[in-house]
């Protein structure tokens, strides 16, 4: 069975992101990782109030679908999520919202409701930014990680000084990231 990586992309791209700028494939195929690449359009991965279950399906349905289509690990250790700007705010909710269910998050340029984010208890958070960030301003990033770790939680931050919001260049181009998320594989 598969280790799973759920990747939730930003607000001016598409799932297809991921193919198109990252190595993210490379990595996957070295590593024996199925990626799971979500399209949820300008949903900021909520449901609408009147419209699409953005939130539902990229919680509840899609793990459950990929389960039953591919050999994917249902075990938390074998399973992660990243994303960048508004998938890294979706990044944060996951593991907010399903705390346990995650080896590991890998949220980029995002933020979240961070009075909540003591929910992710345990569950290791390596969260990156870029300083000159003016979309998502770095403190977003900042409080969420103080937060988790107040409570006693394990979340880091790399902050990139000289970048803007692009700070997935960076972070999805290093092996390191990649490594970072499997080491936590049958740690629970």
């Amino acid at each position: 069975q598969w280790k799973t990586l759920y990747l939730l992309h930003g607000m001016s791209d598409d799932h297809t992101i991921w193919q198109r700028r990252t190595s993210v494939e490379r990595y996957a195929a070295s590593h024996n990782l199925a990626i799971v690449m979500p399209g949820v359009n300008h949903s900021f991965y909520c449901n609408e109030l009147y419209g699409e279950r953005y939130w539902d399906f990229v919680s509840q349905e899609l793990p459950m679908m990929m389960h039953r289509f591919f050999r994917l690990s249902d075990k938390p250790e074998d399973t992660f999520v990243a994303g960048l700007s508004m998938g890294g705010f979706g990044t944060w909710e996951m593991g907010i919202s399903f705390p346990g269910f995650f080896s590991a998050l890998a949220p980029v340029c995002g933020g979240g409701m961070s009075w909540r984010a003591s929910l992710i208890g345990k569950t290791p958070v390596w969260a990156f930014h870029g300083k000159l960030d003016s979309t998502v301003f770095v403190e977003e990033s900042e409080k969420m990680v103080n937060a988790v770790n107040k409570r006693g939680g394990c979340a880091k931050l790399t902050v990139y000084p000289e970048a803007k919001h692009d700070s997935w260049t960076p972070t999805y181009s290093n092996p390191e990231v990649y490594e970072w998320l499997l080491s936590h594989t049958n740690q629970k």
